[in-house]
């Protein structure tokens, strides 16, 4: 009697067609998984702009004016850079220009009718890319900083704010306007 021979394990054309298949899935998924990551920290960033907002508000209301420079705000923060994402203005405008974290720079503007603060991608895909506050109307804008100096996006216009956040351009600009019901401010 004989047995018949059963191969175990699979060919070669097998393992490349399941290797294929993953790598199809791997470069259709990696692209959207980085932007819901990109997004997830301009979230955060966003809501770091809301925890410090009250103290700029706070300085505003006991001094009468608004700060130049994010160490005369009483805030907490562990971040002990001072690298600057939003260098529209001359560094002589600031006296502590602003606090950085090595991803994010933290900034407050206080120059002619530019009064707010401003937090920005110092790194990555989206660096020159941020979000300002503006006041005395709070107003969110995103930002794709395109001249000046400190840090340049160097994304098409629109990859990070309207890709990202679904921002609305301003025409001949590179600001766009974040739909304020998406980002309530505490008035």
């Amino acid at each position: 009697m004989q047995t018949k021979h059963i191969p175990w394990g699979f060919t070669l054309i097998e393992i490349l067609v399941v290797v294929l298949i993953i790598a199809i899935l791997a470069a259709i998924a990696l692209p959207q998984y980085q932007k819901a990551a990109a997004k997830a920290e301009g979230m955060e960033m966003l809501a770091m702009l809301r925890s410090v907002n009250p103290s700029f508000l706070a300085y505003y209301m006991e001094k009468g004016s608004y700060p130049t420079a994010m160490n005369q705000l009483e805030i907490n923060l562990p971040w002990t850079g001072t690298a600057r994402w939003n260098g529209y203005y001359s560094a002589q405008t600031y006296v502590n220009p602003a606090i950085s974290n090595g991803k994010w720079s933290l900034q407050a503007l206080n120059v002619n009718v530019y009064k707010g603060l401003s937090i920005g991608w110092l790194t990555g895909r989206y660096a020159g890319c941020g979000f300002l506050i503006t006041h005395p109307t709070p107003t969110i804008y995103c930002l794709e900083k395109s001249a000046g100096s400190g840090i340049t996006f160097s994304g098409n216009n629109g990859d990070c704010c309207t890709k990202l956040f679904k921002a609305t351009p301003y025409p001949n600009s590179n600001n766009y306007a974040i739909p304020f019901n998406r980002f309530k401010m505490p008035k």
